[in-house]
Order: C-alpha cells, then sequence, then structure tokens
C-alpha cells in the first residue's frame, strides 16, 4: 500500500516546518535544530537501522537550504510540495523495508529518495558556495561525506540477496552479506571520492547553483548505478555504455542552453 498514516503524519510536520520558514526565515537555525532532532527521535525507530537515517536527514537539511535560496513565493509553495513527496517516499520506503527487507516497491522508494536527496543537497551546497563565498575545501569536504552517507542506504539494498536452503525455504545470506557489506562501504567511499573530486572542478564553473547541481546529479547517477548494477550482479558494459552517453548529451545539452556567467 501507498499510504500508511504514520508516515504521511511525519511528512506533514516536516511540510510545517518548512511553512514555517517561509513565514519567518529568521527561524532557520530552530527549523534546521528541529529537523536534525526529529529525525533521530522520531525517524530512526521507523527503520531501525542507522544507515536509513542519512536520507531522511540530508533531504531535510537540503530542502531547508534551497528553500532558503529561492525567492518568489509560488517557487517556494511549489518545492515545499515537491519536498514534501520526496520525504514521504523516503519515510514510507524504510517503513516497509523495516516489515520485510526484500520489498521491491520500497527499494525503488528509497532509491528514487535517494536521487532526489542527492540533488537537493548537492544544489543546496553549490547554492550556498556561490552566494555566501563558501571556501573550496569546505565543499568538496562537504561532498566526500555527505555522499557516502546519501548512497550507503540504496547501496547496501543492492547488495542484499536471498537464496533457498535445502527445503526450498527463501532465508538470508547472512555470511554473504557481511562480505557484501564491506563491499558497500568501499565501494561507496570510491563514489564519494569521485564526488568530491568533481566538487572541486565545479568551483570552476560559470553557471548558476541549479544548473551545477542538476550536472552534479547526473554524474551522481553514473557512478551510483554502475555500483549497483555490479553489487546485485547484473553488471554489463552495454548498461554503462548507455548510462554514459546519455549522461553527456545531456551535460551538453544545459551546458548549450544554460547562461553563461564568465568573470574576467
Amino acid at each position: 500500500m501507498f499510504f500508511k498514516l504514520q508516515p504521511i503524519v511525519y511528512s506533514l510536520i516536516f511540510v510545517i516546518a518548512l511553512e514555517i520558514l517561509v513565514m519567518k526565515d529568521t527561524f532557520v537555525v530552530w527549523i534546521v535544530i528541529f529537523l536534525i532532532s526529529f529525525s533521530f527521535i522520531i525517524i530512526w525507530p521507523i527503520a531501525r537501522k542507522l544507515r536509513f537515517l542519512a536520507i531522511p536527514l540530508f533531504l531535510s537539511l537540503g530542502s531547508v537550504s534551497l528553500l532558503y535560496l529561492i525567492d518568489h513565493k509560488l517557487e517556494k509553495q511549489v518545492f515545499i510540495i515537491l519536498s514534501f513527496l520526496v520525504y514521504y517516499l523516503a519515510v514510507l520506503g524504510v517503513y516497509r523495508l523495516k516489515m520485510y527487507y526484500y520489498d521491491t516497491t520500497a527499494q525503488g522508494m528509497v532509491n528514487l529518495a535517494t536521487l532526489a536527496t542527492a540533488f537537493f543537497w548537492f544544489s543546496s551546497n553549490i547554492g550556498w558556495f556561490l552566494n555566501f563565498q563558501i571556501q573550496n575545501w569546505i565543499l568538496v569536504l562537504t561532498f566526500l561525506g555527505s555522499t557516502f552517507l546519501i548512497s550507503l542506504p540504496s547501496l547496501s539494498i543492492a547488495a542484499i540477496r536471498k537464496t533457498e536452503n535445502e527445503k526450498g525455504e527463501r532465508r538470508n545470506e547472512k555470511n554473504g552479506l557481511v562480505i557484501h557489506q564491506g563491499t558497500v562501504l568501499f565501494l561507496g567511499l570510491m563514489l564519494s571520492i569521485i564526488m568530491s573530486q568533481w566538487a572541486w572542478g565545479i568551483t570552476f564553473w560559470p553557471f548558476g547553483y541549479l544548473t551545477t547541481g542538476v550536472s552534479t546529479l547526473i554524474i551522481f547517477y553514473v557512478f551510483w548505478d554502475t555500483i549497483r548494477s555490479y553489487l546485485k550482479q547484473e553488471f554489463s558494459v552495454n548498461r554503462i555504455l548507455a548510462n554514459t552517453f546519455l549522461s553527456l548529451l545531456l551535460l551538453a545539452g544545459i551546458l548549450m542552453t544554460t547562461e553563461w556567467n564568465l568573470i574576467v
């Protein structure tokens, strides 16, 4: 089922916090403190796994940061609606995974929420970097740590598989899980290093934070999807080539149609 009362209530509380920020932007610090506390005290018990806390947490912080950067009221309300939908998918996904860890629909929700969280968080980081003259190394370190935490839930899901015992009953492959989790941590770290290097490169780009954020999401998706396919034992050269070609095509289209703000 796509409608659960508990995730809906929690998502509405999240929306109320964003609406308060719209009405009183001086409350931004208190809103951030509230959402962080809300994530640890309320959301964490839903999933019972610390790694699943990263998506609602970074989604909350990224939404607040982006909302703070948006000027027009109508755009703020549209963004809040989108944030509500993503937050609900994230909470509902981890809620359903707690009930049944092999729920493919819930896994899809977490994957979708991962991409949305990455976009919100990366774009907000770039926006703060451009608007408030944050130093380059801070942006790089932020990308390094946040990429690892944001991608960890979806990569962990991709590494889990089921096998059949001699009686034909389904069981969790516990021994394999230990090995795969070590692989997950290593590949998650590699993804984080790649994105941190990308963060250093985009500090020289003459574009706004939304254009750069979309470009960053495209790069993130290519490597993230490649790692997931490897963990799911669905690794394919054709898939990598298709993703790379599509990403280059999208990047070229974005960079050719956006405004360049060259500094001379």
